[in-house]
């Protein structure tokens, strides 16, 4: 098959999300406890004693303020226990949904009236499967407690800040972040961006992974246009690290002395996944692999199908015929989904390499000549191009 032949995987479209978190154990053992059947309030009796006995929650209400960049993961008690209607009652009520899915509702508040003030509003929705299972229902407790302990010490303008986080008296938990219109995926579907604006946003999504992996030492696991968000003054913000996983020696010291963050268990969206998610480990075993190579792939596939508004593939196995085409001609192949940008293409090749130990860091792209030609606008400042985020699309969000 030639190069020439090549089909696209089709018009870009959402992605369902895999993540399958049972091997990855970083936040604290829950005790054993009566398995959580019945209402959510039940979940909420047993998430209390079980957080209680290592920790005593704060009493004082939960602000929207940042912590300090260079702290430390924090403990458990991150997640405050709030009476019931306590999110309503402090950040008002629910002005229209922003998003739906299998792990929760996004709403847009709007805390006292101030219309210039909105926040996204994130209410938990628990899985019924996981309320007959004690082990499910630990598991899920422990997700929510390690992605608030991670996210609310993030600190930087191109990855989402998280305010608070708090569990009502009837088991639902609740997180409060900042508010963006719309996603990338939305943008890049319904929009006409220029080269100059995919760039840009190419680029503050690289720095917001720079400070991931390298300040933070996380990886986020589940990159894809949909988990980007974009400000109303074209801002990046990369969200939801339900998947993300960490090497921080908080969480597991025995990675404190590699710069891998080493992970196992397939996670993310297919069509953004390496190839190397979809490969059984040696005689059939458990894959361990470098999971900051696995957001770098996933970028690749977020320029992609950015500027040309196509996957290049559902999957990154052989038996996708767009993805055993471009294994076997990869520069060829990434020149034709690209014929006026040549001087992207040895990136992107490298990004994708087939071997991960191949691919580069996210420092590496940040060092070279093309990402440092790029354009990028500061925070509030678009000096260079404008950036459009229509209020039309973003309303349909």
């Amino acid at each position: 098959m030639s190069a020439a032949s090549l089909a696209y995987a089709g018009e870009i479209s959402p992605t369902s999300t895999l993540c399958d978190r049972d091997s990855f154990d970083a936040s604290p053992k829950l005790s054993g406890e009566a398995s959580p059947s019945g209402p959510l309030s039940h979940l909420a009796e047993w998430f209390q004693r079980s957080r209680t006995s290592s920790k005593t929650r704060s009493s004082e209400p939960a602000s929207p303020t940042r912590r300090s960049p260079s702290a430390s993961p924090a403990p458990v008690s991150v997640i405050s226990r709030r009476p019931l209607g306590y999110a309503a009652s402090v950040y008002g009520p629910a002005l229209r949904c922003l998003g739906a899915g299998t792990n929760g509702v996004v709403s847009l508040h709007c805390p006292s009236g101030d219309d210039s003030n909105r926040l996204a509003v994130k209410r938990l929705v628990i899985p019924s499967a996981v309320l007959q299972s004690t082990n499910r229902a630990q598991r899920y407790v422990r997700q929510v407690l390690h992605e608030a302990s991670l996210t609310r010490t993030f600190d930087h303008p191109n990855v989402i800040a998280n305010y608070d986080y708090f569990q009502e008296d009837d088991g639902v938990f609740y997180s409060v972040m900042d508010y963006c219109p719309l996603d990338l995926f939305t943008l890049v579907q319904g929009g006409n961006l220029g080269l100059a604006e995919v760039r840009c946003y190419f680029a503050q999504l690289v720095h917001g992974l720079y400070y991931l992996h390298v300040q933070r030492r996380v990886a986020h696991r589940d990159l894809k246009l949909d988990n980007v968000c974009i400000t109303s003054d074209g801002v990046v913000k990369v969200i939801d690290f339900g998947c993300a996983t960490t090497s921080h020696p908080k969480y597991d010291p025995q990675q404190q002395y590699t710069s891998a963050i080493l992970a196992t268990g397939t996670c993310g969206s297919d069509t953004y996944m390496a190839p190397e998610l979809f490969a059984a480990g040696p005689n059939g075993g458990v894959t361990v692999y470098d999971a900051r190579k696995v957001d770098v792939w996933a970028l690749a596939i977020i320029y992609i199908a950015m500027c040309t508004k196509h996957f290049p593939w559902d999957r990154a196995t052989l038996a996708d015929p767009n993805f055993a085409l471009f294994t076997s001609h990869p520069r060829p192949i990434l020149q034709r989904m690209l014929p006026h940008q040549p001087e992207v293409v040895p990136i992107l090749a490298h990004m994708l390499a087939l071997n991960p130990n191949e691919r580069p860091s996210v420092p590496s792209v940040m060092a070279t000549p093309w990402f440092q030609s790029i354009q990028v606008c500061q925070p509030g400042l678009c000096v260079y191009h404008t950036h459009e985020v229509p209020a039309d699309l973003s309303s349909a969000a």
